[in-house]
Parts: structure tokens; C-alpha cells; sequence
């Protein structure tokens, strides 16, 4: 998988959206209602400190993925569904119909390419790989993608339905389970422990080494899956944490709580935001 040792700040982002307030995310807030939650991390500059690669959370738009990348940051996420295009299946940007920017993932990546061909890291959130004709898609479409750009090593697949992601883990794609973490947020030790041991189970009954969560569990989920192995894999952490923003004082020191991760998602403020 993708090098994680580095945790990069964009001093240009910084200069860009200091101040401003935090928006809004596709990720859940906080359970306790109070702020953001985190989100995956992107990268975050010309300062290189130890950490997750950081990532800018929900890319979806054009405009805002202009800006991330006006910004200097090179890792980022992006909300994939399965709609229709001419009567036929597709893969398309967005979490839903309701959100849908209008670009299939093909036009996603054809963009990318064109605008930042060497993008650090790409998290894919796929909203609906929870069956076997979607299951094929998304291959049949990734595929031809990493055929099209070289992209298998720069980019996680994620799901919540984890049978779902083996046939992508046996083909060498970056995989993470978006596991219940809510099992885990506010529970006692002996509750976290029992929640963790069925996440674990799935993971090794499954294959899949990679598991993503709300920063708001990451001490519980480091400390039992730290040493952890899936095979002869190494567990991989992803997390985010939406309270954490480009252009934060103080940002490089805040996100060096999370160097367990692989790759960390934080808000990036735009008014492009669907």
C-alpha cells in the first residue's frame, strides 16, 4: 500500500483558509453533536512532519477539486454511487442521486489525470459496492482506470459490506472496512474490547487488512489494533476527524496524535461543497 510515514502541510492552504469556520462534511459529526467529526486526512504542505498522509474530505465537486489543488494538496476523497447513465448501470460522483455532481468516475479520473497526474492519494468512499453486479462495476471501472493511469498503489477502495471488497484485495487494490464504529464511541473498555474482537473476526474470515473509523475512536481502535495482523498483513488504520481543518494554527502538531493512521481525511473549507 502507499507509504504512510509522511504527514505533509500545505503552507499555501494554510495562508488561503486561516480563520475560516469549519464546514459542513459527508461523514457524520461528532456523537456528541458539539463539532465536526474527524475525516480523512490529505496532505497538508512543504513542512514534512511523522504521520498519516492527510487527505482533503468530499472532493466531489469540480471547483472544489480546483481549489484543493490550487491549494498544493495532493490526497483527497471522493463519494462514489452506482446510478444510470443512457439505461445502463454507472459509477457516478456523489453519495446519492440527490448529491450526484453530474460526473461519472471515469470523468473523474480523465480530470484528475489532466489536472494533477501525480495525485499523492485518492479515497474512494463506494457507497453502494454491497452487491455482486456492483461488485463488478466497480472492478470492471477500477481496472480500467489503473490500466488507463496507474492508480492501483494511490487508491483505497472503502466500503461498509465487507465481502464485498475481497475480489479487490486479491487483486492487489488498497481495501478498508468502514466498520460500525459507533459500537466503539462512549462504550466501557469490556463493550469497546467486545466490539473490536467482531471487527477483527470480519476482517480475518474476509482477508481484508484495512479499517476505517471516527477519529473519535482512534485511542480504543490503536491501542487494539496496533500489532494486529490479518495474514501476514499488517492492520491498516484510516480515520476522520472533521473538527480538524486546512489552514488551522497549529495543524501539524494537532494531527501528530494520529500517527498511527495510514491516511487521515480533514475539511477543507470551499464553497463548493456538494
Amino acid at each position: 500500500m502507499k507509504q504512510t510515514g509522511k504527514l505533509q502541510a500545505t503552507l499555501l492552504a494554510m495562508m488561503l483558509f486561516a480563520g475560516a469556520a469549519v464546514t459542513s462534511c459527508s461523514k457524520q459529526s461528532g456523537p456528541d453533536g458539539t463539532a465536526p467529526a474527524p475525516e480523512k486526512l490529505s496532505t497538508v504542505g512543504a513542512q514534512t512532519t511523522t504521520g498519516p498522509i492527510v487527505a482533503a474530505h468530499r472532493a466531489n465537486n469540480l471547483l472544489k477539486v480546483d481549489e484543493i489543488i490550487a491549494a498544493g494538496i495532493k490526497s483527497m476523497e471522493v463519494d462514489i454511487f452506482v446510478g444510470t447513465r443512457n439505461n445502463q448501470p454507472a459509477l457516478l460522483i456523489g453519495h446519492e442521486a440527490a448529491t450526484a455532481t453530474g460526473q461519472s468516475l471515469e470523468e473523474y479520473f480523465a480530470n484528475l489525470h489532466q489536472k494533477m497526474p501525480d495525485f499523492e492519494f485518492l479515497w474512494l468512499d463506494c457507497k453502494d459496492l454491497n452487491s455482486t453486479a456492483n461488485e463488478q462495476l466497480f472492478m470492471a471501472t477500477l481496472n480500467k482506470m489503473d490500466s488507463m493511469y496507474a492508480i492501483k498503489s494511490r487508491v483505497l477502495v472503502e466500503s461498509r459490506y465487507i465481502p464485498y471488497l475481497v475480489s479487490f484485495k486479491q487483486q492487489s487494490w488498497l481495501v478498508s472496512y468502514y466498520c460500525n464504529w459507533q459500537d466503539v464511541y462512549g462504550k466501557t473498555p469490556k463493550q469497546q474490547t467486545k466490539a473490536m474482537d467482531a471487527m477483527y473476526s470480519d476482517m480475518i474470515t474476509y482477508g481484508i487488512d484495512g479499517i476505517s473509523y471516527d477519529a473519535a475512536v482512534n485511542t480504543p481502535m490503536k491501542n487494539y489494533f496496533t500489532g494486529k495482523t490479518v495474514g501476514t498483513q499488517p492492520v491498516k488504520m484510516y480515520s476522520w476527524a472533521l473538527a480538524r481543518y486546512y489552514g488551522e494554527p497549529d495543524l501539524a502538531n494537532k494531527l501528530a496524535v494520529y500517527s498511527n493512521l495510514g491516511v487521515l481525511l480533514i475539511t477543507f473549507q470551499s464553497n463548493n461543497n456538494s
